[in-house]
């Protein structure tokens, strides 16, 4: 089953290889239980771009399947992901599925061999300052996540 389509107001996904980051961006592996190789793989980055003007702040998450065998997620909402902003000391300052009414549904979703999508949203209006970002895909089988400093 291919990776769902975002709704309206949900972050956009686009079928994507990585792309270059503006700044710090570790990369993360989380292992999944596999029915036939005992272990299957997702590396994940977030990338953080700050506009000239400081006033939009666009974050991608983008997953990517690096092993060798399909990696079945489920995702547990209609978000599909999740970004949250915190300050130097971790204060969440924002997130974007506060105050949106997400479904409530389980929806199966793969990752082939290779595969990688984006998950990407803007933070408008961001106040000045050092900053953490955190995307999240929100799926059940574990915290899939990754987390990258920057400045506005």
């Amino acid at each position: 089953m291919p990776l769902p389509a975002p709704g309206h107001g949900y972050p956009r996904r686009a079928d994507c290889a990585r792309t270059a980051a503006t700044g710090v961006n570790p990369h993360k592996r989380y292992a999944f239980g596999g029915a036939t190789t005992g272990v299957v793989t997702l590396d994940t980055s977030l990338e953080v771009t700050v506009d000239g003007s400081g006033e939009r702040v666009r974050l991608v998450l983008v997953v990517e399947n690096g092993g060798h065998e399909p990696v079945r997620v489920t995702f547990r909402d209609s978000g599909g992901a999740d970004f949250a902003v915190r300050t130097a000391d971790g204060e969440e300052v924002w997130r974007w599925s506060d105050g949106r009414a997400l479904a409530q549904a389980l929806r199966p979703a793969e990752f082939a061999p290779g595969e990688s999508a984006a998950f990407e949203t803007e933070w408008p209006d961001p106040e000045p300052g050092d900053f953490t970002a955190v995307g999240e895909l929100r799926v059940r089988e574990a915290e899939v996540r990754a987390e990258t400093p920057f400045s506005v």
